[in-house]
This record gives C-alpha cells, sequence and structure tokens, in this order.
C-alpha cells in the first residue's frame, strides 16, 4: 500500500497542473491516469485554440479568464505557444448571434484588439460572411506542451502512475482516502489525505466511486470529434462566429496538417446522464463537414482526411447563461476530497493555484507538508 499527501485523479491539464502547483509546495504527490498516456483523453482532443477571449462575445467573465490563462502561458511555457503571421474571426451572414458592431464593442469592452480585414479570397466567401476581423491570437503546441508539464511535474517529485484506473475507495477511520486503482491486470492500493477529481467529463463517475452521488450534476454529455486534415495550402486560423458554424485551425507542432471543427457535426453523440461512457466507437462526420464547409471556405473540398481526435464535453443542464467559468467543488460529508469541475484548457494554471490555496485555507494538511 502506498501512501501520499495528495493524490491527483486525471492527467489531462487540470490534473497536471494542479499536481505541480502543490508539488511546488512541497507536498507530497501521486497523480493516476487510466489512460496508458497523459493528454490522452479531451486536453489531446482539442482545437488547440489558446483562448484569449475572442471566442467569447457573449460571456465577458469567461473571457477574462482565458486572458489571465494566456498570460500564465506566455510567462511559464511560451515554447508551447505559436503565433501565426494571421488569423482571423468571421460573422457568418445568417444565423449568428453576433453582430459587426456587437463584436467589435464586445473585444473592446475585453481590451483586445480586432481589426476589420479579410483574407484572401481563396480562404474565404464573402458571399457567406458579413465581416471579417484580423486578430492576434495563438495556438498551442498541446503534444509539446504535455512533455512540458510532465517533465517539470517529475522534477519536482510527482509520482505519474498511467494505466493507473480508480475503481473503488475507502474512508480511514484516520480520514485518510484508501483508494484502489486497476493497473493491468492487478489492483493497488494507495493511501491519499486529499483527492482532487480532475477528470471532466468522468467527474461524476469519480463521485460515484467515493460515495458522493448525491452531489453529482447532470449534464449534456457530448462525445467530441476534432478532424484532422492535411493540406498543402497555407489556411491561417479562420474561425467563424457566433452560431452552428465551423473553425479551421493550424495544428500545432504538426507540418501541413490542420485542425476542423464543426458546432453541430462535430457533436458526435450527445445525451443528459450523469456518468459518461466512454465504450462506445463513433463513425468520423467528417463527409458532413465537407459539404456544410464548401459554403464558407473554397477550399474545403481539397482538405484531405487525415484521422480524428475524440473528446468529450460535460454542459451542466442548469447552465442558462453563456460563462464555462470552472468550478472547484468541494464536500462537507467528505473532508479532502476537491473536484475541479467544466472549465477551460486556457485557464488550468489559475485555477491550480486557487485550489492550493483553497487546500491551505482548509489546513487539511500538516505544516510540514504544506507550508
Amino acid at each position: 500500500m502506498k501512501q501520499s499527501s495528495v493524490m491527483v485523479i486525471g492527467g489531462g491539464i487540470h490534473g497536471l497542473t494542479t499536481a505541480i502547483a502543490l508539488a511546488e509546495e512541497g507536498v507530497n504527490v501521486i497523480l493516476l491516469e487510466k489512460k496508458p498516456g497523459l493528454f490522452q483523453g479531451t486536453s489531446g482532443s482539442t482545437h488547440n485554440r489558446a483562448h484569449m477571449g475572442y471566442h467569447y462575445p457573449r460571456s465577458t467573465e469567461t473571457a477574462i479568464e482565458c486572458l489571465k490563462g494566456l498570460d500564465y502561458f506566455k510567462n511559464k511555457y511560451p515554447q508551447a505557444l505559436i503565433w501565426p503571421k494571421e488569423g482571423y474571426y468571421v460573422i457568418a451572414k445568417e444565423d449568428s448571434n453576433t453582430t459587426k458592431e456587437g463584436y467589435i464593442a464586445a473585444c473592446k469592452e475585453m481590451g483586445i484588439p480586432c481589426t476589420m480585414k479579410w483574407p484572401s479570397p481563396d480562404l474565404l466567401s464573402k458571399d457567406a460572411i458579413s465581416s471579417s476581423f484580423l486578430v492576434p491570437e495563438p495556438i498551442f503546441d498541446t503534444e509539446l506542451l504535455c512533455n512540458l508539464l510532465e517533465k517539470e511535474a517529475l522534477e519536482k517529485n510527482v509520482s505519474i502512475k498511467k494505466g493507473s484506473e480508480v475503481v473503488q475507495s475507502e474512508r480511514k477511520p484516520n480520514g485518510a482516502y484508501k483508494v484502489t486503482a486497476q493497473e493491468g491486470n492487478k489492483k493497488t492500493d494507495y493511501i491519499a489525505d486529499i483527492v482532487i477529481n480532475s477528470t471532466y467529463a468522468y467527474a461524476n463517475n469519480i463521485l460515484k466511486i467515493f460515495g458522493l452521488e448525491k452531489y453529482m450534476t447532470k449534464y449534456r454529455l457530448q462525445v467530441t470529434e476534432v478532424v484532422v486534415v492535411e493540406s498543402d495550402i497555407n489556411i491561417p486560423p479562420l474561425t467563424i462566429m457566433d452560431g452552428p458554424f465551423m473553425s479551421i485551425m493550424p495544428y500545432g507542432g504538426h507540418k501541413n496538417q490542420f485542425l476542423v471543427y464543426d458546432v453541430v457535426n462535430s457533436t458526435a453523440d450527445e445525451k443528459e446522464a450523469y456518468l459518461y461512457d466512454d465504450s462506445i466507437i463513433h463513425r468520423s462526420n467528417w463527409e458532413k463537414m465537407v459539404e456544410k464547409g464548401k459554403k464558407f471556405f473554397p477550399f474545403m473540398h481539397k482538405l484531405k482526411y487525415a484521422g480524428s481526435l475524440w473528446g468529450a464535453r460535460p454542459i451542466p443542464i442548469d447552465n442558462k447563461v453563456q460563462s464555462r467559468k470552472t468550478r472547484l467543488k468541494k464536500y462537507e460529508s467528505s473532508p479532502g476530497f476537491y473536484s475541479i469541475l467544466e472549465g477551460k484548457f486556457i485557464s488550468a494554471p489559475l485555477i491550480a493555484n486557487e485550489l492550493k490555496d483553497l487546500i491551505k485555507n482548509d489546513e487539511l494538511l500538516n505544516n510540514n507538508s504544506l507550508k
């Protein structure tokens, strides 16, 4: 049986940054990831957009969180950011929730620059677009970022267990958590004073294992598909706002490859549920994306399908506002158990520090472990 001060469940962006933040304070941290490698869930299946707020004209709160997160990455992991020479947010003529005037006002309110400018006519059809804005938004090289975070975590003595799936838990008389993980064909027991649930779409699955079903959030659980395509065309980031549209981004770290996301057709499955089931295999919607994209992108039919990145997105059923702000949750019935719920990739390091401060305030670790 292996003992640690803090156990982090989930090896995505939130789990890694949280493990690092706590390890920096002298805490003995172990991280369990059920997949064979880190960033193999939704963190590695994003559109690799390093959000500056341009994507959220109707949620200033989310945009501000994104800007703060980007500042962190610019200062600490600048080599994981790629700054395209040009990138565009454009507004569709039909079915958009944002107007040209509204978008300009939103950017002004958020303090982010946008310049009215059109890309090459070979890249965008003006028949379907009302206005176009040149913006200085970067993208992530997510593979490089994952490697940087893993290296830093190991240097700070975080113990990382890959292929380790939490299957059972028990609260000990002294308040510690005994956690059993399936690792290949054997089970391993761990003891931790504090457990952090950073499993995104699987958050309720972990809550159930820890006997916290009454705290589960009901979600619209979406299976998401980001398509990887190949092209010799130099395509800049192109994002159509604000509704059931599409975006194309360079695939950071991959030459001549791009990522395509379609608000409608990238949702391969959606259901209202508490527990996420990742055992279902889905068929790509790429052909539907091509047909839809031809209206906006003249080059759409020239793109070559290379594969799909599959992820998941939990959307709270009772979320009646446009905010996608991360939630931190603790549980009165289970002191020392915390969840990082929903949230954004870009703001993960900030949330990690907020959680660290929350744990400090709760005084659940002795002074020798967390100062």
